[in-house]
């Protein structure tokens, strides 16, 4: 009678282990969760993951995870059914196992939206959770911190709530502690907190948080470096102080070494965070420059694919901005050739944010804008402006870094060719800016006679009181009228009609 017992409840575990292990594979395939589903999957596992055998909680616990991942609607289910409560009612006492478990059932249901994080908070999951940054096991310290990443991810509220209950004096002593994977988790849930509102990056500055970050920047694990400029340029976002803090905190020549990484994820997060610190004031510019990083920050907008290299452009544009001075150092360093060739990607917002870039650098003085027209920056922002499947963004950033190029280049004859393909917009930059260079340079008035462009701006048509007319009023005061006389519209009329006189006078003698 013993043994036929002991053979029934030997039958009874391997069943069950059988059929969790089987679930856990089968849930690793997203086109057989709806069958899972279907046959109760469910609600079959759920006594199992307070199974009393290790590993059968294991397989249930990764099922019920893999099935909560696959979609939102998967991780509604498991809320309905009441198994977060179960786990956190049962956390406390447990081995690690079972926490390393309940805190991946967790993360896989909050993980999709801030109503089912919501769920998890009101039933308790985070102080639970918060227990596990002190646990000995770094493997379930990376377990907690992951989770409440995945709450604190969604919005200022929940992020709130993960702080008010502990979580960033615990991660910025983790950040110290000797596991890499301990640092990088630690790292990420701070990135999940400080992202949402400058009272929460605050908080984090005054744990110290930033001095414990830049040290992870040298760390030879890629998702480490990657957490830790994240979680950096989330700081840095929020004001001038806390970009100021970061800077103060020895960010260089660490995050400089990060930019030229040889893992291209690494080099943006890197760019990412000097952006969020450059485009706070032009000290802060300045000082990123003073730092050696203009040749990094073009050599990675040039070998890092589009559109990854979209905040190494952006740090041009915001650099460039500030000052004829730091416009010149980036231009010195090879950024226009650079930038031009950025607007061959097909990504529309790419080509704005190059197109932009240039305007910034070239809006400073005559000399910016020379070294912009004769690198043939016109050409290339014309013809992405007018082109036909061009979005309003990136026809509006062509159109305005035409209008300060063009507004501020004494290369006038660059300009010609474009009166013939511009529209009036552009075209009547262009006239307004042969306006104001004519009157001081014979030369070009005489070149501008002798090519003919003077005759095809007086042949652009105009309405009265339109800014064309201004401008070309302004043109033709640079001319004697005999002049404007021998190339206008009007004499060309005559000759016209004194051909035409002729031929008749000819017919007639006949």
């Amino acid at each position: 009678m013993t043994s036929t017992l002991k053979a029934i409840f030997e039958d009874f575990y391997q069943s069950r282990a059988a059929f969790a292990q089987s679930m856990a594979s089968y849930a690793e395939q997203p086109p057989l969760i709806p069958q899972l589903t279907e046959y109760h999957g469910l609600e079959l596992l759920k006594p199992l993951v307070t199974d009393p055998v290790p590993s059968v909680r294991l397989s249930a616990s990764t099922a019920i995870g893999r099935i909560a991942s696959s979609s939102d609607e998967m991780a509604t289910e498991v809320v309905n059914m009441e198994m977060i409560p179960q786990l956190v009612s049962c956390m406390n006492g447990q081995k690690n196992s079972f926490r390393k478990s309940a805190a991946f059932i967790i993360r896989s249901v909050v993980r999709h939206n801030a109503t089912l994080a919501q769920s998890a908070w009101e039933a308790g999951a985070v102080e639970s959770l918060i227990e596990f940054l002190s646990n000995k096991d770094p493997t379930v310290k990376e377990a907690g911190f992951q989770a409440l990443g995945c709450i604190a991810q969604h919005n200022p509220d929940l992020a709130q709530y993960v702080a008010d209950a502990g979580a960033i004096p615990l991660s910025v002593l983790a950040l110290h502690q000797p596991e890499m994977i301990v640092n990088r988790a630690a790292a990420s849930l701070l990135n999940c907190i400080v992202r949402h509102s400058q009272s929460l990056a605050s908080s984090v500055s005054d744990a110290d948080g930033i001095e414990g970050l830049v040290p992870l920047l040298k760390s030879t694990d890629t998702q480490t470096k990657i957490s830790a400029l994240s979680c950096l340029a989330q700081i840095a976002k929020h004001c001038v102080d806390l970009a100021e803090m970061v800077m103060g905190a020895g960010l260089f020549p660490s995050v400089l070494m990060t930019l030229v990484d040889v893992d291209n994820d690494v080099k943006k997060h890197a760019a990412v965070c000097i952006r969020e610190i450059v485009k706070h004031t032009p000290d802060l510019a300045k000082a990123v420059i003073d730092n050696g990083t203009s040749s990094a920050l073009i050599a990675f907008v040039a070998g890092v694919p589009a559109p990854d290299n979209l905040p190494g452009i952006m740090c041009i544009g915001y650099i460039a901005a500030y000052s004829e001075t730091l416009s010149i150092v980036l231009m010195d360093e090879g950024c226009i050739p650079i930038l031009i060739k950025s607007m061959e990607t097909p990504e529309p917002y790419m080509k704005a944010a190059s197109a932009w870039a240039l305007g910034q650098l070239g809006k400073h003085t005559t000399s910016h804008a020379d070294r912009l027209v004769s690198s043939g920056t016109l050409p290339v922002l014309l013809e992405w402006m007018m082109d036909e499947n061009a979005t309003e963004d990136l026809y509006l950033k062509c159109k305005h870094a035409l209008k300060s190029i063009i507004n501020m280049t004494l290369n006038i004859p660059k300009l010609y060719p474009l009166l013939g393909v511009a529209g009036p917009e552009i075209v009547t930059y262009i006239v307004a800016q042969f306006g104001k260079i004519l009157p001081s340079d014979g030369d070009l008035r005489k070149g501008f006679v002798s090519s003919g462009v003077l005759k095809t701006v007086l042949h652009l048509e105009s309405s009265d009181g339109s800014k064309l007319r201004e401008a070309i009023d302004a043109v033709k005061g640079c001319y004697p009228e005999k002049v404007i006389k021998h190339c206008s519209p009007e004499r060309e009329s005559e000759m016209v009609e004194m051909v035409g006189e002729e031929e008749q006078n000819e017919e007639d003698v006949e």
